[in-house]
Order: C-alpha cells, then structure tokens, then sequence
C-alpha cells in the first residue's frame, strides 16, 4: 500500500508542488494584507507573530522566520528526518511568502469598507490556501509539527490537537486585544476550516443510502427503472435476534434523495433507511478539480 502511495505522489510531484506554492502565496496574502492590519489571530505560528507584534511593535516576518526553524529543529529531534520532511518544504516556502509580499502592503489595500467582510475574505482565502497545501501532502510547518510531535506522544487525534492548541492561543490574545478582536478570530477558524475540508475532500453531490425493507424487489425496480441507478444487495444480520436480512446500497443525488425517501417508505413504512455524504463513486463522474 505505502509503496501505491509513493507512486501516486511521484506521478504528480510537478502540480502537488505549483499546488503548494500557490496556497503559500495565498495564505500569505490573507495574513499580509487582512490578518495583521486588523491584529486578527488565528493560531498557529502567525498568531503567535500578530501578538509578538502587539507585545514588541516589530514585524512579524522575522518571528515567523526565526519560530519555524526553530520548530524544524525540534521536528528532527522528536519525529527524525522523515518524519519532518512533509513539513519542511511548506516550513521554508510559507514565511518566504509572507516576507516576499510583506512589501507590497505599501503600495496596495485590500479594504471592502467593511471589516466584518475583509475578514471574511480573509478566512475564505486562508481556507482555500490551507486546503491546497495539505491537498498536496505537505504542511506550513509551525504548529503542525508540534501537533504532530503530541499526537504521536499521546496518540490524540490530529484534529483535536489543533483544535486545542490553536484555540490556546486565541485564548491568549485576550490578555493584549478586545473581545471583537477574539470573536472575529475564533470566526475565522472556524471558516477557515471549514473551506479546508471542503478542498481536501470536496463537495458532496450525491449520498450513499443503505435501505433495509421487505419490499427489496420492488426498491430495486424503483432505483433501477425511475432513479437511474444501481443498486448492490449486501446480506447482513440484525445483533438483537441474528435474523438475516437483505441491504440495498445505492448511490442518489441530493436534488432526488427527498423524493427517493417518501417513494420508499410509501413502498415499505416500516423500512430501515441510513444516508450519509458519498463525494466519490468507483465508475461515477469525478468533480475533482485537482488530479491527486
């Protein structure tokens, strides 16, 4: 499998890595030129570098600079040489980005008039950049190592980790920034992810329903001949009384998923129907944008 894997990344090593270039440059145009003109902290080694600048009055491209080495060096002590590779490309390219467009801030504005707005592009953008960036299997460095060094410690959960310790450090700039400063910033995060997610695993055009009914013959027709699809019968058992029954797999896009749940339970009431968000399907129509 990890051998699958390594040829899948070899085959797109060009586009994985333009990919990461680019959501470094956006990442860095979202910090730039929304997050430190509006002291927004959204954890991770940059808002750590909005309050530094708070603290000090010195920019923050330097603290970037100097905390992501810093943290590469702890990645090799804690997670060795391999295990801080993914990191250290994203490590290096991210504060170069901040530092190569920290000029600019000079000579251009971005500004809707409206700081609710800026901020909202700014999460948006920060999403979409971090979700390019981990798309393509590399990482900003920062935080992620440390988060990594943790979950591998403690065996917690990456997600959870990060949740935590980015939080952690919005947390902190209530000690040097008001409670707008901090909503605004726990408001980012959570767009910010979420826009990520929707990189890293797409949009979800259809959903994959288990069906358990009496009336199977009947379902199958109705997907087969009305809904124009497959379905897979898949045998299963009941854990109270061990009694064996037959599921319908199917996969239904989301505009006919309604329809498809009253024609069901119209077929069969008391039938057992389970859905949840299908974003691929083996022999269905791919809408990824990306080719890894």
């Amino acid at each position: 499998m990890e051998d699958i894997l390594n040829k899948i990344k070899k085959n797109h090593r060009f586009s994985r890595f333009i990919c990461m270039l680019v959501g470094c440059f956006l990442a860095s145009i979202a910090y730039n030129f929304i997050f430190v003109p509006n002291n927004m902290i959204v954890g991770g080694v940059t808002g750590l570098a909005v309050i530094f600048k708070h603290i000090t009055g010195l920019g923050t491209t330097v603290f970037v600079d100097v905390l992501e080495v810093l943290y590469i060096i702890i990645g090799f002590i804690f997670l060795g040489k391999r295990g801080t590779f993914a990191h250290i490309i994203g490590a290096l390219t991210y504060p170069a980005m901040i530092t190569l467009t920290t000029p600019l801030m000079d000579n251009i504005t971005i500004d809707f008039g409206s700081q609710f707005l800026n901020i909202l592009l700014g999460a948006v953008l920060f999403g979409i950049a971090s979700g390019l960036v981990y798309r393509a299997g590399f990482s900003t460095g920062g935080n992620d190592i440390i988060i990594d060094i943790v979950s591998k410690k403690t065996k917690k959960p990456i997600t959870s980790l990060g949740i935590i310790i980015n939080g952690a450090i919005i947390f902190a700039g209530l000690f040097f920034f008001d409670a707008v400063v901090i909503m605004y910033s726990i408001l980012i995060l959570v767009v910010y992810n979420k826009v990520a997610n929707i990189i890293l695993f797409g949009v979800s055009f259809t959903k994959m329903v288990y069906v358990i009914s009496k009336k199977n013959k009947h379902i199958e027709k109705y997907i087969m001949d009305e809904v124009h699809s497959g379905a897979t019968e898949v045998n299963v058992k009941d854990g109270l009384f061990s009694h064996k029954k037959q599921m319908l797999i199917c996969v239904v896009h989301n505009a006919n998923y309604k329809e498809f749940k009253h024609r069901v339970l119209a077929m069969d009431p008391h039938a057992f129907i389970v859905s949840n968000n299908c974003y691929e399907a083996a022999g269905g129509v791919r809408f990824n944008l990306l080719p890894f």
